[in-house]
């Protein structure tokens, strides 16, 4: 969780029940009487010793109208979390901000498939609408390609929200450096 709690205070404190999971940490680091902290790992398929996102919503009675907001960093997790998501879980979502790591290990079959199967799932309902790189990692070469290591992605629900073509530049002045000590990484207008 780390600095990303008070995140979650701020949410809580606009009255929007916020629910932390975290197997790593005994407690939340911040309190507000709307945050709620479950020491549980998310996983890709409930066969695992965890709960899965389509769970996590059936346990917490989130909405299925595209209003609940996840804000996911589970540390490679992400990838078998989002591939084996139920595209009907993943639509209760308006947002999904998620940092996504292990680009180094895009030669690996294994991996490759299955951060294959977590994007279509994702890109599905939802399109990129905010990347920034994650500076405490460095950039690796995916298909002869700089790329960073750890990729931090904001998603927004088609059926949520209207879109048009994006010439910005990442980062953008909103951004800041994840290790302050040391520049942010500059991925350009970042299309693929």
């Amino acid at each position: 969780m780390g600095k990303d709690a008070s995140w979650d205070v701020a949410i809580a404190e606009r009255g929007i029940p916020t629910y932390q999971f975290d197997h790593t940490v005994e407690a939340s680091p911040e309190t507000h009487p709307k945050l709620r902290f479950f020491r549980q790992e998310i996983v890709g398929t409930s066969e695992e010793d965890g709960v899965t996102i389509g769970a996590l919503l059936d346990l917490y009675g989130c909405d299925g109208d595209a209003t609940n907001l996840l804000k996911i960093d589970i540390e490679g997790g992400e990838w078998p979390a989002f591939a084996n998501a139920d595209p009907r879980d993943l639509r209760r979502f308006s947002q999904i901000v998620c940092e996504f790591h292990h680009f180094h290990l895009a030669g690996n079959l294994g991996w490759y498939h299955t951060a294959k199967r977590a994007m279509e799932n994702l890109a599905t309902d939802f399109e990129v609408v905010h990347v920034h790189a994650n500076n405490y990692s460095t950039y690796v070469l995916v298909g002869n390609v700089p790329f960073p290591q750890t990729l931090e992605v904001t998603f927004a629900n088609r059926s949520r929200y209207q879109f048009t073509e994006c010439s910005e530049t990442f980062p953008t002045e909103l951004d800041q450096a994840n290790r302050s000590a040391a520049a942010d990484f500059y991925l350009g207008h970042f299309q693929f």
